[in-house]
């Protein structure tokens, strides 16, 4: 009751209304006369008081201060315009103060030195170059020539010849059935589809991207790699390396290894991407007791073969100075694809099976994987190297991170579809590539 007591006392208090100049000098009279006319009638108590010296003084001191304030505020009464004078001139500008010393975060009890650098040495530049694509791609471009000049495709005509098979042998050989046909296998489609993906990611026509390693501050570690699309290949991007309260990873895990056309050497070299595992370390925590701390890196690391990182490549730092980056906020930098090897469909007995991807693993080999760039330029790898399908669910196999998209009830969430449906309809696959598509889903489905 006292605090909204208090609280109304000083909402008055601090309530403000301005007062004309005339209405302060007539009060300013008014008080005047009183004083005059109360010290008048009051004489004679004061006059058998000891008071009375000190009375006479105050109604004097008191009469005095009115009549000076009286004599201002009639004097700027007769003024006209604004009472405040001009502007003086700026004073000369301070010097900077002094760098201010490095404490420890109260939070996470941790010194943590952050350096923002440019200097970085390229680990590997991903090319499209891969020979064994040229037919492919020479192939896709047979029939965007045919649309270009504005004919139509007539793809009843491929459901017929190739899926019924009901037309001559003679028609059969025709080079739009041969193209065709010889593009309606899982490796086509894939990299015709991964490229019609990257048209929304920061890849070029000739380059994936490039993979970088931080350098340039003695001391330092970097937070993990830096990526660059190919259309960012001659910008600058930040990225930064730590020192300070950091623990090296516990090991690293290899998500996936791929081969790279070196344009230098002409050769194809072989690449690995690494994530780094964080370690529980005990630590003195409130009142000096012990208490587990779990250290976590900031990204992946891309490196040359497939021998794993040395141990003070990367740094983790305290989960207690980290927050969790939120799916948005992650930019697609480009979608790789290198080798797909692709075990021969046509001897898979489909009767037995309910669901084809899962049970019958079509894909042997698969260097198809994701790079995501966070906002600290560091990467994340999405990958399924093992081909370890969850379900046929797209949701489950494009999603990043699957538990923040689930719902209390173990489903998809209605945010995650949502973000999911924004992304794929950002993507234009050309008609070819549903015609491909479409038939052979149908061609699985009558076998």
């Amino acid at each position: 009751m006292f605090e909204t007591l208090s609280v109304f006392v000083d909402d008055i208090t601090s309530f403000e209304v301005p007062i004309p100049l005339e209405f302060q000098i007539v009060f300013i009279v008014i008080i005047i006369i009183a004083l005059c006319v109360g010290a008048y009638f009051l004489s004679d108590m004061f006059d058998i008081s000891t008071m009375k010296s000190g009375f006479s003084w105050f109604i004097f001191v008191a009469v005095l201060n009115l009549l000076t304030l009286l004599a201002i505020f009639i004097y700027y009464n007769t003024k006209k315009g604004s009472y405040k004078g001009d502007m003086g001139k700026r004073g000369k500008k301070g010097t900077i103060g002094k760098k201010g010393n490095s404490v420890s975060c109260n939070f996470c009890k941790n010194n943590i030195y952050l350096q923002k650098v440019r200097q970085s040495n390229v680990i590997c530049k991903l090319d499209k170059k891969v020979k064994s694509f040229k037919p492919i791609f020479e192939k896709e471009t047979y029939f965007n020539k045919i649309l270009e000049k504005g004919n139509s495709i007539d793809y009843d005509s491929f459901i017929e010849n190739i899926i019924l098979e009901n037309s001559s042998s003679a028609s059969k050989t025709s080079p739009a059935i041969d193209n065709f046909n010889a593009l309606m296998n899982t490796n086509s489609i894939s990299i015709l589809l991964i490229k019609a993906i990257n048209e929304i990611s920061k890849a070029s026509l000739n380059t994936y991207g490039t993979f970088r390693n931080p350098t340039g501050k003695t001391g330092y570690l970097p937070i993990g790699d830096s990526v660059y699309g190919g259309l960012e290949d001659s910008l600058e991007l930040n990225s930064f390396m730590i020192d300070g309260n950091i623990v090296y990873p516990k090991n690293y895990t290899q998500l996936v290894s791929f081969k790279s056309h070196n344009e230098n050497t002409g050769d194809v070299d072989t690449y690995t991407i690494w994530r780094p595992e964080g370690q529980t370390i005990n630590e003195k925590g409130f009142r000096d007791e012990l208490e587990e701390v779990q250290y976590s890196a900031l990204g992946d690391l891309c490196r040359f073969g497939t021998t794993p990182p040395k141990d003070n490549e990367a740094a983790t730092i305290s989960m207690d100075c980290l927050e969790e980056i939120d799916p948005s906020d992650l930019t697609l930098v480009f979608v790789y694809v290198g080798n797909i090897d692709v075990i021969d469909e046509k001897k898979i007995d489909y009767t037995k099976s309910n669901s084809y991807l899962i049970e019958n693993e079509p894909l042997n080999d698969i260097e198809v994987f994701s790079v995501w760039r966070t906002p600290m330029n560091t990467f994340l790898t999405n990958c399924n190297s093992q081909n370890e399908l969850t379900n046929n669910s797209l949701f489950y196999n494009i999603i990043n991170n699957l538990n923040s998209a689930l719902n209390k009830y173990g489903n998809i969430s209605s945010k995650a579809k949502k973000e999911i449906g924004i992304k794929l309809e950002q993507i234009q696959i050309p008609k070819i590539i549903t015609a491909l598509i479409l038939c052979k889903y149908y061609e699985i489905e009558l076998l």
